[in-house]
């Protein structure tokens, strides 16, 4: 029989009470009016709008410099032809060039055009602008506590995920 000290079976329904409650905290955030709400007032009614993915795009493709696709879309986590269909309209607009690889003839590089820096610091700065106006309630330790949490809980999250971790339960329920 396997019998649990009363420590631990309370620090277990402690812990699945939190997850619990975050677990729905974190679907309100995720799903539903909030997050396309939210979308639609820093991306799509932008003075330039762009969609989410395309403004995810050429963040990615600023802050990391010129790329082939493949890295792109490792760094946006899609499929390489996502990535391709998703630069093919940021080329379209003029945020985005192809070029030539430089050490590698067949090679072809994605990189943004002045255009397009131009474009993600005025989203980042809608981001920013918004962000501001939610997080004015806080203190900047609790922002700074904020920050390092949810950093924390993004690299668990893609390190479970690259784990090939599943579902199943783990016995002790």
């Amino acid at each position: 029989m396997n019998v649990q000290p009363p420590g631990r079976a309370r620090r277990s329904e402690d812990v699945r009470a939190a997850v619990g409650r975050f677990s729905r905290v974190w679907h309100r955030l995720g799903t539903g009016a909030l997050p396309n709400a939210w979308n639609d007032v820093v991306y799509r009614q932008a003075p330039e709008p762009l969609e989410v993915g395309q403004a995810r795009a050429l963040e990615a493709i600023v802050e990391h410099g010129p790329c082939r696709m493949g890295e792109l879309a490792e760094v946006l986590q899609v499929e390489a032809s996502t990535a391709t269909r998703v630069v093919d309209r940021l080329v379209n607009q003029r945020l985005a060039e192809r070029m030539p690889h430089a050490a590698d003839r067949r090679g072809v590089l994605v990189g943004a055009t002045a255009s397009g820096v131009a474009r993600t610091e005025m989203l980042d700065g809608r981001m920013e602008s918004a962000l501001g106006g939610v997080l004015e309630a806080f203190t900047v330790e609790e922002i700074d506590l904020l920050t390092d949490y949810l950093g924390q809980l993004a690299e668990a999250m893609n390190e479970w995920l690259v784990s090939g971790a599943d579902l199943m339960p783990t016995g002790d329920a």
